[in-house]
């Protein structure tokens, strides 16, 4: 089980009025409320959300130094919190490289 690497595609999901709140916008403003309309309508079309994890064994070799399936990290944090575990899932998130090369036009 540990050596499989699962891959798992993930809803994009975001709502008109959680960004215009995230974003601080004047809720009278109409232009504001049209651009992220329409930023949001393009992005639902090309977000493409994924994620890879692998189940790895974790083992804290000292205060700073953990080792996770093989690879030696340097982290009192991650010493610290991981002291009583032996199974973590590191994973990698995208949402796709076309919305991180997605430029908003003028």
């Amino acid at each position: 089980m540990e050596d499989e690497i699962y891959l798992v595609e993930i809803p994009f999901r975001l709502d008109h009025a959680s960004v215009v709140k995230r974003l601080r916008l004047p809720k009278s403003d109409g232009r504001h409320e049209a651009m992220v309309s329409e930023l949001l309508e393009r992005s639902r079309a090309m977000a493409h959300m994924k994620a890879v994890y692998r189940v790895s064994h974790a083992r804290v070799i000292d205060r700073d130094t953990v080792d996770i399936g093989g690879t030696r990290f340097t982290s009192q944090a991650l010493s610290r919190n991981l002291i009583d575990q032996d199974t973590v899932f590191p994973f990698i998130a995208t949402v796709g490289k076309e919305l991180d090369e997605f430029s908003v036009p003028a």
